[in-house]
């Protein structure tokens, strides 16, 4: 559960980091790739630390897959609707989402992606509002990790002065 969780925060780090770049892919990992994922298309690949991030469509879905250096699969998912997500998994976001309401905005589901791992299928979930980003894993059991909380600070003019050349 730990190595999910530590992939899940990569997966969150690549989504806000500018250190995410676009990265040149060993002849091992294109390998691997194309062995797992046969009809992709539209691949990109990114490199975030020492991991290879590839993402591409593959039979109408939008999908992502890890891969270390050596061309293993780390992770591999796919982006779902929340309708598609076990109950479990909605409820545990809908916990979140309640105790957030309480401090800040309501949360919206931004995204859901369903990866596989060697540790099983998890749901890396992003969640916002105007005020408020926030990333989690959850699992099929209903529990849950928040991963990233970020507020967001709007600067507010109450009344605007106009300058005017006299």
């Amino acid at each position: 559960m730990k190595k999910m969780i530590m992939l899940a925060a990569v997966i969150v780090t690549a989504g806000l980091s500018a250190q995410a770049q676009k990265a040149k892919v060993s002849e091992r990992v294109t390998e691997r790739f194309n062995q797992e994922f046969s009809q992709a298309s539209e691949i990109t690949w990114t490199k975030v630390g020492g991991l290879f991030l590839s993402r591409f469509y593959d039979s109408q879905n939008y999908c992502l897959a890890y891969f270390d250096a050596d061309g293993k699969m780390l992770l591999s998912g796919k982006q779902i609707s929340f309708d598609h997500a076990p109950m479990a998994v909605k409820k545990a976001t809908q916990r979140i989402r309640n105790a957030s309401e309480k401090t800040d905005d309501l949360l919206r589901v931004a995204g859901i992606y369903e990866l596989t791992g060697d540790e099983g299928t998890s749901y890396f979930i992003n969640l916002d509002s105007e005020s408020l980003n926030m990333s989690l894993i959850a699992y099929g059991d209903g529990s849950s990790k928040v991963l990233s909380k970020t507020k967001i600070n709007k600067v507010r003019t109450a009344n605007p002065v106009m300058i005017t050349k006299q």
